[in-house]
C-alpha cells in the first residue's frame, strides 16, 4: 500500500515523539539511578528551588554570600565558599557545639569578613535591621531556608524588591531513605540546587558521592554484626538540649550501625521525631543487655534532674557510651555519620582506634575539605583555640569537656544512684577478627554473673589487672596460696575469697588441670574460662572436655620477655595479651590503661636512668625458676638491669634455660666481675644460700662489695609489676637517683596502675605464720613483712657480705 505524504509525516511525527518520550524516560531513570549509584550526576536541566523559584547560576561571587537562618552556612561551607560568606543568624555566628562545619568555615569567614559576622540579631530569624544590612552588603547571592517565605514574608519581600539574588534551601532532616539508606529526593535536590547556583557542579557530585560512599562503608562494616544489640539513646537535642528522657524511635546512627532501638514501635508527637519518654516506658521495653547512649549535647542536663536520674538508674551496670552530637533528626549530617562509626567502634568493636580515626578524618575531609580545626576564637570565653594539627573531632570534644562537662566520645559508668563517670573509650588498634593465643576467635563476654575461672599459674594476675578478681575462681594450687613475690595476690585474693568463699581450692596441682577440676569447672558453668595456651597440648583431654561443655574459653600466653631489648617497647605478644583480654572482658578502656601503664612507667624509669653518668656493673643471684635457687642462679638478660642502666657482667654469656635463668660457677663469675661490681640477690631465693657451698663460694667473691636485696623477679619477667619496681629500687639503691619518699611514690604508682590500689587487703595468714597486716599497710610493706618471716629476709635493703660469705641485712 502506498501512503500519501501527509500520512507519512504523521507517522514520523509520532515516532519522533515516542523516541523523545522514551529518551526522556531513560534520562529520568538514569538520573534517579545515578544519584544513588557510584557515579552520581548533577542534571543539566532547568530546576526550581524549594520555594518554587527558578534556579539561576551565579558566576561572579565577588560581592560574597549571605547565609540567613541556621545551618545555611553549613551548606556554604560544604561547597568551599565559607571565605565569601556572611552569616545572618545569631546561633551560627557563635555556636561551635555539635557543628563540625564551624570548626573549618567560621575562621575562613572571619578572615574574609572580620566584622561582618554579627549581623544576625536572633536565632534562625531575620529582622528589619538585618534586611537593611543585607541590602547594604548587596551580596552576589542570598541562601535562605524556604520557611522564611511564610515566617518572614515582609522581610523576604523587601529583599526581593532590592533585586537581590535569592535561593531557597530546605531543612533536610531525614536525609536517608529508611531500609535502603539511599539519599532522599530532597537531599538530592538540595545538592542540585546549590551546585547550579554556585556553578560548582563538580563539587556537587563530590558531595553526593560522599553521602553514598560513606553510608555504603558504614553498612558494609555493620554487616559484620552477628548479634544485634538493643539500645536506648537519651539527651537528644531539639530546640535546645534535653535530659535522659529525650529520645527518638527512629535514630539514624542506630539504623546504620545495626543497633535495635527499643523505642522502634513507639509513636512520637514531635515533628523532629524527638519526644520525651518516662522511666516506666523505658523500663518496660529495655532488656538486660540494652546499651545506653547519651547524646553529648544534653548530658549536662541530667545533673540533679529527677526524671533523668530515674532513667539512668535503670541502666546501672549496663554498657553505656557518649553518643556523638546528633541534633534533631539528622540535619547534622557529618556528625550523624561519625556517630554511626563511633557506635560500631564502641559497642561492636568492629573498628580499631586507628581505623575509627581514619573514618572520622575521611568524613570531615569529604564534607569540609579538612579534618583539622582552624578555630581561632575562644569558645564561651573558656576554651582557647587548639594547637596546630588538632582534629575537628578532638577540638569539639575539648569544647564539650569544658563547656558541657563531658567529652563527645567516651565509655560511661552508670552508678546505682544514676551518677555518671566518663572513661576514655580507647580500644587500641585491635583487629575485628582477633584470635587468642591458641588461634580461636576472641568474642566479648557481656554478662559475668556466673563468674570467671582462671586456670594455670598467673592467669589470675590478668583477671586482677582487669578488675575482675571478685568474680574469679582460681584453679591452680599455687595461686590459691602463694603470696611470695605476687603483688596481685595482695589485692585480688581477698576479693576472690569474699565473692567465692571456699571455692578457691578447686585446683589439685600447680599450673595443671585434673579430671576432677574439669568436673568442678563444668558444674560452676562460668561466663568465661581463662587458660594458658600450653594447656591445649599438655592437657588436651581435659580441654576437649571443657569445650564439649560449650564453655567460653580464652587462651592467653605466658609473656616472659615483655619488653623489646633496647627500645623497651612492649612486645607484640604483650600487646596481643592486653587486646585479647580487653576484647574478652569488653573493657577496652581498662586495656588501654594497662597498656599505658607499661609504656608510661617504663618511660619514667628510663628518664630517671638517663641521669646515670657512669654505669655500674652488676651480678644478680638467687633468681627463681620453678622454685627458689641460690646465688649461682642468674641470667645474662635481667630486665631491671637493662632499665636501670646497670651493665650485667653475664651479658655475653649463653644460657641453656628457656627462661633465660641458668646456674653459673664461682670461677665464671670471678672471671667477669670488676672491683666495683654490685651484687644483687633476689629476695625469693636468698634463704637458699645458707649452708650452700656453691652459694657461699660466690658470695665470698663479693665481700666488701656494694650489695642489695633485689625485689622479687620470678623467671624472666612475668612478674611485671615487681620487675618495674625492682628497676626503681635499683635506681634508688645503686645510684641514689630516688629518695626514700620518691621510691615509695613510684611503688605506689605501679601498684595503683596495675592493681587499682597500693594497699594490701590480705585477710589470710600466710604459711600459718604471718597474720594479716594492719589497716592501710601497702602491698610493698606487707610483702616485705611476709618475706621477712617466711624467708628470713625483707624484699628491699642493703646487704653486708662478710669474708666467710655470710650475709647481714642492713
Amino acid at each position: 500500500m502506498v501512503m500519501d505524504k501527509k500520512a507519512q509525516m504523521m507517522i514520523l511525527a509520532v515516532a519522533v515523539v515516542a523516541v523523545v518520550a522514551v529518551a526522556g524516560i531513560v534520562i529520568i531513570v538514569n538520573q534517579n539511578n545515578g544519584n544513588n549509584s557510584d557515579s552520581p550526576i548533577i542534571p543539566d536541566v532547568p530546576m526550581k528551588d524549594f520555594a518554587g523559584y527558578d534556579v539561576t547560576p551565579v558566576s561572579d561571587l565577588n560581592n560574597g554570600i549571605v547565609a540567613i537562618g541556621q545551618d545555611t552556612f553549613r551548606w556554604v561551607t560544604y561547597f568551599g565558599l565559607a571565605d565569601k560568606c556572611v552569616m545572618v543568624d545569631l546561633n551560627d555566628t557563635s555556636n561551635y557545639m555539635a557543628k563540625a562545619f564551624m570548626y573549618v568555615g567560621k575562621t575562613q569567614a572571619l578572615n574574609a569578613n572580620p566584622s561582618g559576622l554579627a549581623n544576625g540579631k536572633s536565632n534562625c530569624a531575620i529582622t528589619d535591621e538585618d534586611v537593611g544590612k543585607i541590602i547594604d552588603l548587596n551580596p552576589s547571592v542570598i541562601v535562605v531556608p524556604v520557611g522564611f517565605e511564610t515566617e518572614y514574608k515582609k522581610q523576604m519581600d523587601a529583599l526581593r524588591l532590592a533585586n537581590l539574588h535569592i535561593v531557597h534551601i530546605g531543612y533536610i532532616y531525614s536525609f536517608l531513605e529508611p531500609q535502603t539508606f539511599n539519599m532522599t529526593e530532597d537531599l538530592d535536590k538540595q545538592i542540585n540546587i546549590l551546585s547550579k547556583t554556585f556553578c560548582k557542579e563538580d563539587r556537587g557530585v563530590e558531595l553526593k558521592k560522599a553521602f553514598i560512599d560513606i553510608v555504603k562503608d558504614i553498612r558494609n562494616i555493620a554487616s559484620k554484626v552477628t548479634q544485634k544489640k538493643t539500645g536506648y539513646v537519651g539527651c537528644l537535642a531539639y530546640n535546645g538540649a534535653h535530659g535522659a528522657d529525650s529520645s527518638a524511635p527512629y535514630f539514624i546512627p542506630f539504623e546504620l550501625a545495626n543497633v535495635t532501638n527499643i523505642l522502634a514501635n513507639e509513636h512520637t508527637s514531635e515533628e523532629s521525631g524527638v519526644d520525651v519518654y518516662s522511666a516506666d516506658k523505658i523500663n518496660g521495653l529495655m532488656k538486660e543487655d540494652t546499651v545506653l547512649f547519651l547524646d553529648a549535647t544534653g548530658i549536662f542536663k541530667v545533673a540533679g534532674d529527677n526524671t533523668s536520674i530515674g532513667i539512668l538508674k535503670l541502666f546501672s551496670g549496663h554498657e553505656a557510651y557518649v553518643s556523638y552530637p546528633y541534633i534533631w533528626t539528622g540535619i547534622n549530617y557529618e556528625d550523624v555519620l561519625i556517630c554511626a562509626y563511633q557506635i560500631l567502634h564502641d559497642t561492636y568493636y568492629l573498628l580499631t582506634d586507628n581505623e575509627f580515626q581514619e573514618k572520622m578524618n575521611n568524613v570531615h575531609k569529604a564534607f569540609l575539605g579538612s579534618e583539622i580545626s582552624n578555630r581561632i576564637e575562644t569558645v564561651s570565653k573558656k576554651v582557647e583555640p587548639p594547637t596546630a594539627g588538632t582534629t575537628i573531632y578532638d577540638d569539639m570534644s575539648q569544647v564539650y569537656s569544658v563547656v558541657r562537662g563531658n567529652p563527645t566520645h567516651a565509655a560511661i559508668n552508670v552508678a546505682d544512684d544514676g551518677s555518671l563517670t566518663f572513661h576514655t573509650n580507647n580500644h587500641g588498634n585491635i583487629p575485628a577478627d582477633l584470635k587468642d593465643f591458641a588461634g580461636y576467635d576472641v568474642t566479648t563476654v557481656s554478662d559475668f554473673s556466673n563468674g570467671i575461672v582462671a586456670i594455670g599459674q598467673d592467669t589470675f594476675r590478668w583477671v586482677t589487672y582487669f578488675g575482675f578478681a571478685d568474680k574469679c575462681v582460681m584453679v591452680d594450687l599455687n595461686d590459691t596460696s602463694n603470696y611470695m613475690a605476687k603483688a596481685f595476690m595482695y589485692v585480688g585474693k581477698t576479693q576472690a575469697l569474699n565473692a567465692n568463699p571456699g571455692g578457691l581450692a578447686n585446683g589439685k596441682s600447680n599450673c595443671a588441670i585434673t579430671d576432677e577440676d574439669v568436673g568442678t569447672i563444668i558444674d560452676l558453668n562460668p561466663a568465661v574460662v581463662v587458660v594458658p595456651m600450653g594447656f591445649e597440648t599438655e592437657y588436651k583431654k581435659q580441654m576437649d572436655a571443657l569445650r564439649s561443655a560449650n564453655l567460653h574459653i580464652v587462651h592467653i600466653g605466658y609473656i616472659y620477655s615483655f619488653l623489646k631489648p633496647q627500645t623497651f617497647e612492649i612486645t607484640d605478644d604483650l600487646d596481643k595479651q592486653i587486646n585479647v583480654l580487653a576484647k574478652t572482658f569488653g573493657d577496652y578502656t581498662r586495656g588501654q590503661e594497662i597498656r599505658e601503664a607499661f609504656n608510661d612507667i617504663v618511660k619514667d624509669i628510663r628518664s630517671i636512668a638517663s641521669a646515670v653518668t657512669q654505669k655500674k656493673t652488676g651480678y644478680v643471684g638467687c633468681l627463681a625458676y620453678n622454685g627458689a635457687h641460690g646465688a649461682d642462679s642468674s641470667a645474662p638478660y635481667f630486665i631491671p638491669f637493662e632499665l636501670a642502666n646497670i651493665t650485667n657482667i653475664l651479658a655475653n654469656e649463653q644460657t641453656t634455660e628457656e627462661s633465660g635463668v641458668d646456674v653459673f660457677s664461682a670461677d665464671k663469675i670471678n672471671g667477669l666481675m670488676s672491683e666495683d661490681t654490685v651484687l644483687f640477690l633476689d629476695a625469693t631465693g636468698i634463704f637458699k644460700v645458707a649452708g650452700d657451698n656453691t652459694s657461699v663460694g660466690i658470695l665470698k667473691l663479693f665481700s666488701g662489695h656494694e650489695a642489695y636485696i633485689s625485689y622479687p623477679y620470678i623467671w624472666t619477667g612475668i612478674n611485671y609489676e615487681d620487675v618495674l619496681i625492682c628497676a626503681y629500687q635499683m635506681l634508688h639503691d645503686a645510684y641514689g637517683l630516688l629518695s626514700d619518699d620518691e621510691l615509695q611514690e613510684k611503688v605506689k604508682a605501679v601498684h595503683e596502675a596495675f592493681l587499682g590500689t597500693d594497699i594490701s587487703n590480705r585477710i589470710e595468714i600466710v604459711s600459718k605464720k604471718v597474720d594479716p597486716p594492719a589497716e592501710n599497710t601497702t602491698i610493698y610493706d606487707d610483702m616485705s613483712q611476709v618475706y621477712s618471716i617466711v624467708r628470713g629476709n625483707a624484699t628491699h635493703g642493703s646487704i653486708t657480705v662478710n669474708d666467710d660469705g655470710t650475709l647481714v641485712f642492713n
